[in-house]
């Protein structure tokens, strides 16, 4: 089982699944907020393309890869990231069903203020408001 956490930033996601993570036996989490670590910036700019549409696709084909992975050891993935565009997750869910992998997704949502009070959180160089 593949359970994916979306949201905006600040929102939750990561706690959220590392506290799922922590509930489910044999589980483990995946944060794509670093989109493609093991790849250098001069390699991430040629597969974005023009468009970026590349970089998600690469980022799908590697989460389908990772989960097949998972669960042929029993192994529930945690999928932590904010999707920016539907057909993103889309693509994700149809990659994983071709493959015989369930998914359900959790979009997660808060208030202004609590999304603010969350954001101010955060180290201040990662921070998205003023």
């Amino acid at each position: 089982m593949v359970i994916i956490i979306r949201g905006a930033c600040s929102v939750g996601k990561t706690s959220a699944s590392r506290a799922l993570v922590h509930a489910l036996a044999k589980s483990a989490h995946v944060e794509c907020g670093e989109m493609m670590p093991w790849m250098s910036d001069a390699t991430l700019e040629a597969v974005r393309g023009g468009d970026g549409h590349g970089v998600a696709a690469l980022l799908n084909e590697w989460l389908v890869a990772t989960a097949q992975v998972f669960d042929a050891e029993g192994i529930h993935l945690v999928v932590d990231w904010h999707f920016p565009e539907d057909h993103e997750l889309r693509d994700l869910r149809c990659g994983l069903t071709e493959h015989g992998l369930h998914s359900c997704v959790f979009n997660l949502l808060c208030s202004p203020d609590e999304h603010l009070r969350r954001d101010r959180q955060r180290e201040e160089d990662a921070r998205i408001g003023a």
